[in-house]
């Protein structure tokens, strides 16, 4: 499904290992692929899966809109949700935050180096 595979084609079918990719490969790959979606375009599959209302969608904005504070409400309750679903990752979040919270407030506040 690419120019070197032709070539490899082209080698197995010469046993001639110092072809080297061409122009002619190239376009012989892009003509393959023009006759595949050709193919493709005329099956019965795409025409199966091809929408038969053409119409264009008219959209109403008034419609459907949700305020942007309802939107961030409805993110964070979703990420809160995925986040209680593990709850032994919470846990390892909440004590990794506390010790390096705990190791910045030493390095940071020179808790131990006080004179």
């Amino acid at each position: 499904m690419n120019p070197e595979g032709l070539l490899v084609e082209d080698i197995e079918k010469t046993g001639d290992y110092s072809i080297k990719l061409t122009d002619d490969i190239k376009m012989a790959f892009k003509q393959r692929v023009q006759k595949m979606i050709t193919y493709y375009q005329n099956s019965d599959e795409f025409k199966s899966i091809t929408p038969q209302n053409t119409a264009a969608m008219v959209f109403d904005s008034k419609i459907n809109t949700v305020s942007w504070w309802m939107q961030t409400y409805k993110v964070c309750e979703r990420g809160f949700k995925n986040e209680m679903r593990n709850p032994m990752d919470v846990r390892m979040k909440l004590i990794s935050s506390i010790f390096f919270g705990v190791v910045n407030t030493i390095v940071f506040e020179g808790v131990i180096l006080k004179k």
